[in-house]
């Protein structure tokens, strides 16, 4: 018996000593306290990553799912799996390639996001699964090996449809991640994500709005007039 509790022991002493197998080194996330207004139409919603090592990817796939009702918007179903991502940052709205055709996204190739100008857009995509809006899958390609920072920094954007959705929390879930880097010994990277939410406001109401510009207005003036010299 007391043979027994020292090999537990033993066994227990080595796993605290030692890294634990499997800890994410990539995590994605999503900016926190977004709220949106109601029926305030297409909005957008950050994606942050970090890496613990700083590790470098050739490629990632990522899903995504949407609840509570709410669907993305970036790309219309008929052209699902046309959806390339674009590096070209002259079109009138991010977002959009006036070129190729409507609400063809490059939302992970701005200037500030990881791997901006490092991304094969041949070999990438953005789409909604194409019978069910709350549903996105993500693959990126990378032309050179893309270092994650270790710090937490912007790396995408995910547009989302506010149309008809009522007050309340919407959860997003990162359902999946496949990480591959161009290390021979390690080809796939452990990753994990965080998931997150997003808030729907009510809409100020015509008279509130009214009422507080003219409440700013009067305190404006009597401010203005404490300012005016005594004759």
């Amino acid at each position: 018996m007391q043979k027994s509790v020292a090999i537990v022991a033993l066994i227990v002493g080595i796993i605290g000593c030692c890294p634990v197998i499997g800890k994410a080194d990539l995590v994605l996330s999503f900016e926190s306290n977004v709220r949106f207004m109601e029926n305030s139409g297409v909005q957008e919603l950050l994606i942050l990553a970090r890496s613990n090592n700083a590790d470098q990817l050739i490629g990632l796939t990522v899903d995504f799912k949407l609840q509570g009702g709410a669907q993305f918007s970036f790309v219309p179903a008929a052209d699902f799996n046309r959806d390339n991502i674009d590096q070209d940052t002259t079109s009138p709205s991010f977002g959009q390639i006036v070129t190729s055709g409507p609400d063809y996204t490059k939302f992970f190739s701005e200037v500030g996001f990881i791997g901006f100008n490092n991304i094969n857009r041949s070999g990438s995509s953005l789409a909604i699964a194409p019978a069910d809006a709350t549903i996105a899958n993500l693959s990126l390609e990378y032309i050179n090996p893309q270092t994650f920072p270790v710090g937490t920094t912007p790396f995408g954007k995910l547009r989302i449809d506010t149309t008809g959705l009522t007050q309340g929390e919407y959860p997003i879930q990162i359902t999946d991640i496949f990480a591959s880097s161009n290390s021979s010994t390690m080809p796939r990277i452990n990753a994990s994500s965080l998931n997150g939410s997003f808030v729907v406001t009510a809409v100020p109401e015509p008279g509130t709005i009214a009422w507080s510009s003219i409440l700013l207005s009067v305190g404006l003036f009597g401010r203005r007039r404490t300012k005016m010299p005594v004759v």
